[in-house]
């Protein structure tokens, strides 16, 4: 199977592999193509699954991470990386990939001025507004609300891609449904695409995860299986949730609006500042390596030090083209209270953006 990733990176996945369905380039991250559109990528990833790996000539450089002169291998996850040449990486496998797959892609679209930011992204009349921010400060909320009633173009829900020049283009990862998204996705809930561990038990089993992990890492099927039937929440395509018309597009970013969420604020109320691009440019950097990074990025830092990942791609080249990226866009902070309901964020949002547009916000 072929797939091409904004048409930067093409992907090959030998038959072999076991988990194609839940594998991230079935997401709407990449599409199939034909090999014509796969030669004419930049970059390349070949994926093969592989339930035995040799590493006779590797040495442990790390706990669980063995290095050779051209690749590495991640014992926890069964991943064996080779970085073939500057255009070129060869993953084997012996069980789903997923983690290090969006490593890799991030890396090589950085070698091409492309950057991956943990952002929700929406287009209208050709401007970009992104919103990055933590995980579940009500992000998703925002974007369902935008999308449906203010007929925005979805970029992303989790992630953005951009590049130098401020052009914002998509990367539509499917939507993660929790139980508190029960009142923004109704349809999804009546039937049986819903999750079903309960809101007052969601907190317990996402502390109980990273214990679980591990030990389902022993059996690949059972934590693929896992992954696809998560009680916890599913996964969705923004094709089944959104008319297609408003999926994708590209522009040029206008405006950033970082949300945060604040445990001394009453509840309902709402304050807002400026940001400076280095301050909003800071926050967007370190919360996008935290999400694509996740557990891995000590295992990044100690490849970076052996030479087989750059470090001036990992922390130097991001920030700077999201500097020039953003650099005629305006930044705020959006502060809400912690206690407030994700259902009340798109509202004030919204509000917000009127203020904005109409000068009534005086900073």
């Amino acid at each position: 199977m072929l797939y091409s990733i904004l048409g930067v990176i093409g992907a090959e996945v030998s038959k072999e592999y076991k988990w194609v369905d839940t594998l991230i380039l079935e997401s709407s991250i990449a599409k199939k193509c034909t090999k014509e559109e796969y030669e004419k990528c930049k970059r390349f990833i070949k994926i093969y699954y592989s339930p035995k790996i040799n590493i006779q000539n590797y040495r442990e450089i790390s706990k669980g991470l063995y290095i050779s002169e051209n690749g590495f291998y991640d014992r926890e996850y069964g991943v064996q990386i080779t970085i073939t040449d500057d255009k070129n990486v060869r993953i084997n496998t012996s069980q789903e990939c997923n983690e290090w797959l969006i490593i890799i892609i991030y890396l090589l679209l950085i070698k091409e001025n492309y950057l991956l930011i943990h952002s929700a992204g929406l287009l209208k009349d050709n401007n970009v507004f992104l919103l990055p921010s933590w995980g579940g400060v009500g992000k998703t909320a925002c974007v369902a609300k935008m999308v449906r009633e203010q007929e925005w173009n979805l970029l992303g829900d989790d992630i953005v891609a951009i590049n130098e020049y401020g052009i914002a283009k998509p990367f539509l990862k499917d939507f993660v449904i929790y139980p508190y998204h029960k009142n923004l996705f109704p349809t999804l809930f009546k039937g049986n695409k819903k999750p079903i561990v309960p809101v007052s038990m969601n907190n317990f089993v996402s502390r109980m995860v990273p214990y679980i992990k591990p030990i389902l890492r022993k059996l690949p099927g059972l934590l693929a299986f896992l992954r696809k039937n998560n009680p916890q929440s599913v996964k969705i395509s923004p094709i089944k949730i959104f008319d297609s018309k408003y999926l994708g597009g590209e522009g040029k970013i206008n405006t950033l609006i970082w949300l945060e969420r604040v445990k001394s604020m009453s509840c309902n109320k709402c304050d807002y500042s400026l940001l400076t691009i280095d301050e909003i440019a800071s926050k967007i950097i370190s919360v996008s390596m935290l999400e694509i990074f996740s557990s891995k990025l000590n295992a990044i830092c100690v490849l970076c030090g052996c030479g087989l990942i750059d470090f001036e791609d990992v922390f130097i080249k991001p920030y700077d083209i999201l500097i020039k990226a953003i650099k005629n866009a305006k930044a705020y902070i959006l502060k809400l209270p912690v206690s407030m309901d994700i259902n009340i964020v798109p509202d004030k949002l919204l509000e917000f953006l009127e203020n904005i547009r109409v000068g009534d916000i005086k900073l």
